[in-house]
């Protein structure tokens, strides 16, 4: 596997806070897993899922900034990113209660399947050209 480059490769063994910190995070994503299936599915479900990727993302991003894995420079250039993903989701929410259920479902897939169809095409080109 080739390296990233500014990224370290080597394996290190966890700490006792990481440790700890990795059981607290699996018990919290179980507890969630068991409340999804206490509950009726539909919102109750998004709404999980919603807390699920928030965590996961928070606690990715206190790692990286812990490990020091990525830059003041980097974090900066995400910036505009995070105002464009900002836009986006206020428009996608007014967008969202202009359409009824069934349109707005069919513009979602779509959108999924044109990501998927570009991650697919990403990993190909990444994994067999060059």
């Amino acid at each position: 596997m080739a390296a990233v480059a500014g990224v370290a490769t080597e394996v290190r063994p966890l700490t006792r806070a990481q440790r700890a910190a990795r059981v607290a995070m699996l018990a919290v994503s179980f507890g969630f897993l068991g409340l999804l299936l206490l509950a009726p599915l539909g919102a109750v479900l998004v709404q999980a899922l919603n807390i699920c990727f928030f965590v996961g993302k928070s606690t990715q991003f206190a790692t990286l900034a812990t490990v020091g894995g990525v830059g003041a420079a980097q974090w900066l250039a995400t910036l505009p990113l995070v105002a464009i993903a900002s836009v986006t989701v206020l428009y996608g929410m007014r967008v969202r209660t202009r359409l009824n259920a069934a349109a707005y479902r069919m513009w979602l897939k779509r959108a999924l399947f044109v990501m998927a169809v570009i991650l697919l095409l990403q990993y190909a080109y990444l994994r067999w050209a060059a």
